[in-house]
């Protein structure tokens, strides 16, 4: 069910994308949990390079969710890129929330990239 997900929601525009995004953003806990980093970027990255329209907030979400797997892949620019491009839609919405929490996740991917 899970693994077939993925390609169930890439294939109609008409809201399986934002649905897959949601449930993608959802599960990059259960994608680092147990060890599937890559197969939950890939899902990601691939339902967000598809040109359907999807509410700003569940792009976001996306976005960060991608960012914090490509992180703990060890790909410090890509996250930085990922988590800049979430801020970017944060900022747009204008709400303090929305501003406050990619920019700390942000602060904390440009730190490690540091190490």
């Amino acid at each position: 069910m899970i693994i077939s997900a993925p390609r169930w929601s890439g294939r109609d525009a008409s809201g399986a994308v934002e649905l897959g995004l949601r449930l993608g953003s959802d599960m990059w806990q259960y994608w680092e949990a147990l060890g599937y980093l890559r197969e939950g970027y890939t899902w990601l990255d691939s339902l967000l390079s598809l040109d359907a329209p999807v509410a700003t907030a569940v792009r976001r979400t996306a976005l960060h969710s991608a960012a914090v797997l490509a992180l703990r892949q060890g790909s410090y620019a890509l996250a930085n890129r990922l988590l800049e491009a979430s801020l970017a839609l944060a900022v747009t919405r204008a709400t303090k929330v929305d501003r406050d929490c990619p920019e700390q996740f942000g602060a904390r991917a440009r730190f490690d990239w540091r190490l």
